[in-house]
């Protein structure tokens, strides 16, 4: 028997991996909240997990190099997390620089710096690390400081990231979250606006409390994660709906002979994004069949027609 290589939009499994990154000021508790990730380990560059209530910490690696990083990824004892946490997105960056210039000297300027092939080698190492963690079918979240740039006179604050690409290691990720305190309470922002960046590939809520935890650490598995499955759910749902819809209405078209007779039946159809739309296309193709012509918003028998022609109409009659 054959097996069916393609799958249908409403079968696509609702299993979420996302590539994301939050970032605001130090000590708001990014590190934290990174942490509510489902089955989270750490690469803990910074060497703040220390600053992590003792209950919320999770196994992590120190990295001191790059090097140590690719091991662990390659290593068998990645293999029961879900999600990669790397803290802070800056500090991966600073340790693959010399791991890349290990590799071709010419990353480098003569003062030790990358060199511009250098940032163009690392925007590509970025992108491989996101390749490799694909095929380990794990997430991954960034952290990252802010920091405040300037554009004539204004401000505005984006990740900060080394190096004039920064824009363009961060441009693949599914959302770009900015955490910041608003009196007592602490907020991510995923719409971008013209105080900070941000980016909402996931169509998360533009702006989400943040809660404390007290009741456990499980912000982003539960605003992120479960959200975004919830919404790819009721997506599949209104797709097998309107693939359902279309075949019935191709069923009912395709089954008679009056399409004028069609139009009245068709008016109370539950209308799915373009439904209505499609069911004209369909049942002008079978009036042309069964020898109509749509004038004046209504079908005509070619061979009853009298008087002067008028103009073809294309008004969709189906409201």
């Amino acid at each position: 028997m054959a097996t069916n290589l393609l799958t249908k939009p409403e079968d696509l499994k609702q299993d979420v991996k996302f590539q994301g990154l939050i970032y605001g000021q130090p000590g708001i508790g990014k590190s934290t909240i990174a942490l509510s990730a489902p089955n989270p380990v750490m690469v803990d560059a910074e060497k703040g997990i220390k600053r992590v209530e003792p209950h919320l910490r999770v196994p992590s690696l120190q990295a001191e190099n790059y090097e140590e990083i690719l091991t662990l990824l390659n290593s068998a004892e990645i293999k029961p997390f879900d999600t990669i946490v790397f803290d802070t997105m800056g500090k991966v960056l600073e340790l693959m620089e010399p791991y890349l210039i290990k590799l071709n000297p010419k990353n480098a300027m003569s003062s030790g710096a990358l060199s511009l092939a250098g940032y163009k080698t690392r925007k590509m190492e970025f992108n491989n690390l996101l390749k490799l963690i694909r095929r380990l079918n794990k997430s991954v979240l960034f952290i990252a400081h802010e920091k405040e740039e300037k554009n004539g006179e204004d401000k505005i604050i984006r990740p900060d990231v080394p190096g004039s690409s920064g824009a363009d290691l961060i441009k693949d990720l599914d959302f770009v979250g900015y955490m910041e305190a608003k009196g007592t309470k602490r907020t991510i922002s995923f719409f971008p606006t013209e105080k900070y960046y941000a980016k909402n590939s996931l169509q998360l809520d533009e702006v989400i409390e943040v809660p404390d935890t007290k009741n456990g650490n499980t912000f982003i598995s539960e605003k992120i994660v479960k959200m975004t499955q919830e919404k790819l759910s009721k997506q599949a749902d209104l797709i097998k709906e309107y693939n359902d819809t279309l075949a019935i209405i191709e069923k009912f078209i395709n089954n008679s002979d009056d399409p004028n007779q069609v139009i009245n039946d068709l008016q109370n159809m539950n209308d799915i994004w373009d439904a209505k739309k499609r069911a004209f296309v369909l049942l002008k193709q079978r009036a042309k069949d069964l020898g109509y012509e749509y004038k004046n918003k209504e079908f005509v028998k070619i061979e009853d027609k009298k008087g002067n022609e008028t103009s073809v109409s294309d008004t969709n009659p189906i409201k």
